[in-house]
């Protein structure tokens, strides 16, 4: 059975950015598609008059067609009216076929992501059809065994993700008390007597401080492009920088480099714009990824690198594709203490994050590991390898829960 036969298949309208309003019906774009819901942050509203068959409705189940399948999200009441942006489709499910829940379950699975990755074409960029998510093999069970395994998978899954959700609450405590106390050492709070800045995101420093911009303290440059063919092609030793987070922003490594030294990098484009880097030896960076090499030797990378982090977040232009720039960049300023001072927050910093850090990533790991229970049990539900009537009565799933749990304890 196809997943086409028991949903209809809608693909978002291409709407121009040039045509965008600060009221009106919004649309739904792949960065409002999160855990299963629909966020309202970053919101589009179209000009002109939006086609009947783009509207949304509810129930319908959003999910990202470029990049990662794993965006998601079903519309709700509170959500409409809304309609549907390009590079988004939406399943319509149809009740006397199947249940709107279970085919929500059903795209979390393994089973469908492992369909739809292995059928696409072999690019850098990930583009999905609308025809290759319908011709996913979906269950083939009747609607009263469809509504049994969802209200199973409701129940399950509810306590899996209060589980996530209190971990993910703990990693961002600590990181919030963390940033505080980076923040403080940056701008010498508690030094003594104080003056007035031009720096908007630290109003006051210590009176011997001075304060600097970018320009004056650093060569800003920027990466290249770099393919991932260029990349399968060129194989070698020295890293390539890009603008992803994860993996320290590497996405790749060749048999060149074109920056020698010591440097700082920050992440010019996408959700993770601003974010700075520390960066040592022989490297390359991608055209997404700006370069800071610094003009004096009386400037510390360790202290620069925290002082920018915290500064650049309220420089980031926040729109569909959030961005930090050049321009921008060179003109943040920044607190500039002496030179040892520098170095001694640096090292006081440093401690922050060593005792920060294998906290937040054994914590991070326990989420990883809850996740992946998560989707192994819808994927064994919606599959039928599990007797999802007997399985609750077993206590089997507390029992991997408390497994979980206590393997992350020790």
């Amino acid at each position: 059975m196809k997943l086409k036969w028991s949903t209809d298949i809608i693909n978002g309208y291409a709407f121009k950015s040039e045509g965008f309003t600060d009221d009106g019906i919004p649309i739904v774009r792949q960065s409002n598609l999160k855990s299963g819901k629909i966020t309202h942050d970053g919101r589009c509203y179209p000009r002109d008059q939006i086609p009947t068959k783009f509207m949304l409705r509810e129930g319908d189940i959003c999910i990202g067609l470029s990049g990662s399948i794993e965006n998601f999200g079903v519309i709700d009441r509170d959500d409409l009216p809304c309609a549907l942006n390009q590079r988004v489709g939406a399943l319509r499910v149809k009740r006397e076929k199947s249940y709107f829940r279970f085919v929500e379950y059903f795209v979390q699975s393994k089973i469908f992501k492992d369909h739809i990755a292995s059928n696409l074409p072999s690019t850098t960029i990930v583009n999905i059809d609308g025809s290759l998510v319908g011709n996913s093999h979906f269950p083939d069970f009747d609607l009263p065994t469809q509504r049994a395994i969802a209200d199973f998978l409701d129940r399950e899954t509810a306590r899996i993700d209060l589980l996530i959700e209190k971990k993910q609450r703990l990693v961002a405590l600590l990181g919030e008390k963390a940033k505080v106390a980076k923040l403080d050492l940056v701008t010498g709070k508690g030094s003594g007597s104080i003056r007035d800045t031009k720096i908007v995101w630290s109003p006051h420093i210590p009176a011997h401080w001075e304060e600097r911009a970018v320009w004056m303290l650093f060569e800003l440059g920027r990466g290249r492009v770099i393919s991932h063919e260029y990349i399968a092609e060129n194989e070698g030793p020295y890293p390539i920088y890009s603008s992803q987070t994860a993996d320290d922003g590497v996405m790749g490594s060749i048999g060149t480099y074109d920056f020698d030294g010591e440097y700082l990098t920050w992440t010019t484009d996408g959700a993770k714009a601003g974010t700075v880097f520390r960066r040592k030896g022989k490297f390359n960076c991608t055209n997404v990824c700006g370069t800071l090499r610094p003009l004096t030797k009386s400037v510390d990378l360790d202290y620069a690198q925290f002082a920018l982090d915290m500064a650049t977040d309220f420089f980031v232009r926040h729109d569909i594709n959030p961005k930090l720039m050049n321009g921008v960049m060179s003109k943040i300023r920044i607190p500039y203490p002496p030179l040892d001072e520098q170095q001694e927050i640096g090292r006081r910093i440093m401690g922050i994050e060593a005792a920060y850090r294998p906290i937040a990533l054994r914590t991070q790991v326990s989420i990883d590991r809850l996740k992946e229970y998560r989707s192994a049990l819808i994927t064994a539900a919606v599959t039928g390898q599990i007797n999802v009537a007997e399985w609750g009565k077993a206590g089997s799933n507390e029992r991997l829960l408390n497994d979980v749990q206590t393997e992350m304890e020790h």
